[in-house]
């Protein structure tokens, strides 16, 4: 016998929605509320362009090197050529080869090395908080990691599951297709961080960052712009 619940399609002996539905439908649309306060449900991309004021290349994008597999080659050529400017009083140094030619005057050291985590996101009315999601970020001075993980995920099962079986790849396969769709409501990806100053007009410190891992990640649709942005400081 087949139920359906809010389009989700479940068997009898193994339907983990009966419990609480209200709470599942809150779950699976973590997802989708993120993506909804990052990007202004969707107009991101019309806010995110040259004629409002924010131009960007196409090799910026965080996947431009992953879609390519060119994350690792590219990254060690970043991290070296860093490597090599340090050491010179701490100063912002123009560098011409990084990204590619492009000119731009590299942060050194770095002003964000450190993790946090984070209280609050908001955006288009909407906003969570650490008590519905663990979010922390770690930053070296090249490479980070952004994990994000909803409360709401149900984990008991897993854990016992852990338990009895003896690696990760088995509790995988033995879960249903519900509770892999429940499982994936998370966010982790890593990479490299270009530290940049903005212009000579208003020196604003910016990262942009480079995925080469992406939990998120689908082949050939990657994100339309840049994960790119203002890093404010008590000096600022």
């Amino acid at each position: 016998m087949m139920k359906n619940h809010a389009s989700v399609t479940t068997t009898t002996n193994d339907n983990i929605y009966d419990d609480d539905l209200s709470q599942w439908q809150q779950h699976l649309d973590w997802t989708a509320k993120q993506g909804r306060i990052l990007t202004d449900s969707g107009n991101a991309l019309r806010h995110y362009s040259e004629s409002n004021g924010f131009p960007f290349l196409q090799r910026e994008l965080p996947h431009h090197y992953l879609e390519q597999s060119l994350t690792h080659s590219v990254f060690r050529k970043w991290a070296k050529e860093r490597r090599a400017l340090e050491g010179h009083n701490n100063k912002p140094i123009l560098m011409l080869t990084l990204p590619h030619g492009i000119k731009a005057t590299i942060l050194l050291p770095s002003p964000i090395i450190g993790a946090w985590d984070r209280p609050l996101f908001a955006g288009k009315w909407e906003h969570s908080t650490n008590n519905e999601e663990i979010v922390y970020n770690i930053q070296t001075g090249t490479l980070f990691v952004d994990l994000r993980i909803p409360r709401s995920k149900p984990v008991g099962k897993w854990e016992k599951l852990g338990q009895t079986l003896n690696n990760p790849r088995q509790v995988l396969k033995s879960m249903s297709d519900q509770y892999l769709r429940l499982y994936a409501r998370q966010h982790v990806f890593g990479g490299f961080s270009v530290l940049t100053m903005e212009n000579a007009k208003t020196e604003r410190a910016l990262c942009t960052r480079h995925h080469s891992i992406d939990w998120n990640h689908i082949q050939g649709k990657p994100r339309p712009r840049p994960n790119k942005w203002y890093i404010e400081s008590n000096n600022s």
